[in-house]
């Protein structure tokens, strides 16, 4: 059904609980030409992930963070996910014959102190 490990994401994914992530989501109109400023849209926020589930229900990967802040994945539409060199979680999910969202997830590991 799925392309890719799905456990191996929920456990990375589950793994961010309790921590402050920044998270940048990048939607290209055009996957082929990538995500550059000329194709893409790019939003980036941070919260602190509470919980992280998966439903079978919509397939999608929740992260719902303090503040009412929260992300979805779908993951029927996941492509590909790794880690990159930044050790920054990296998921792709393709949608139609041109749309592409890249979501990049990049845990603070020693967030300042408020």
């Amino acid at each position: 059904m799925f392309n890719y490990d799905i456990e191996d994401l929920s456990n990375r994914l589950h793994s961010l609980i309790g921590k402050r992530v920044w998270i940048t989501e990048s939607l290209s109109r055009n996957r082929h030409a990538g995500h550059d400023r000329h194709f893409a849209t790019l939003s980036r926020f941070m919260m602190t992930i509470e919980h992280a589930s998966w439903t079978i229900s919509g397939s999608n990967f929740y992260l719902d963070g303090a503040g009412g802040f929260s992300y979805s994945i779908s993951s029927e539409h996941i492509v590909y996910f790794d880690i990159d060199d930044k050790g920054h979680l990296i998921i792709v999910e393709q949608f139609e014959s041109k749309t592409e969202r890249k979501t990049e997830l990049q845990a603070i590991l020693n967030p300042p102190v408020e």
